[in-house]
């Protein structure tokens, strides 16, 4: 319940729904989950490759800006991952469906599951950025990618100004 401007209370109720793959492992494929144990194997291995890289680079491995956009990739990996067996691991413990005469509180394991999306769409802007990284090979994109660093200054500036103007006409039109 929430208290609206003009008193009293005000009723709502929150439902989040998920398909049942995402609650059961018998309900998901086996392709499903052989692609995300091996993205999970991929993510490891190139997890353990920057840790040998920081150790054979030492401090100076803290002065490339790449590398700590690579670490909060990875990391949003893991923590996708354990968002995303949350739901699982709760669900298999309380036992699904539930009886007819049992109710069992699913709103963890939903909102582990919102948050594994929200997770997953962070990561994949993550992920996108970091592909400038590995363009910076090809020579054409070596010269745009120098030009979007240069102008990045000031597009970060204009962009903030703009959502002032955005955020003050969306609080006025409500």
């Amino acid at each position: 319940t929430e208290f609206p401007a003009t008193s009293g209370l005000k009723k709502f109720v929150l439902l989040r729904t998920a398909p049942v793959h995402f609650l059961l492992m018998s309900e998901a494929g086996s392709s499903t989950l052989i692609e995300e144990c091996l993205i999970l194997v991929t993510v490891l291995i190139l997890l353990a490759v920057e840790v040998s890289r920081m150790r054979s680079q030492g401090f100076a491995y803290f002065g490339n800006g790449w590398h700590y956009l690579d670490w909060l990739n990875y990391l949003s990996f893991i923590a996708a991952f354990t968002l995303r067996l949350l739901p699982l691991q709760a669900v298999g413990s309380s036992g699904f469906p539930p009886g007819p005469t049992e109710f069992i509180n699913y709103e963890t394991p939903m909102w582990a599951i919102v948050q594994w999306k929200n997770v997953i769409a962070l990561n994949s802007v993550l992920t996108w950025l970091r592909l400038f990284k590995y363009a910076k090979s090809v020579p054409f994109m070596a010269f745009l990618i120098k030009t979007l660093a240069k102008a990045a200054g000031q597009t970060v500036a204009f962009c903030s100004m703009l959502l002032v103007v955005y955020v003050g006409f969306s609080l006025g039109h409500q």
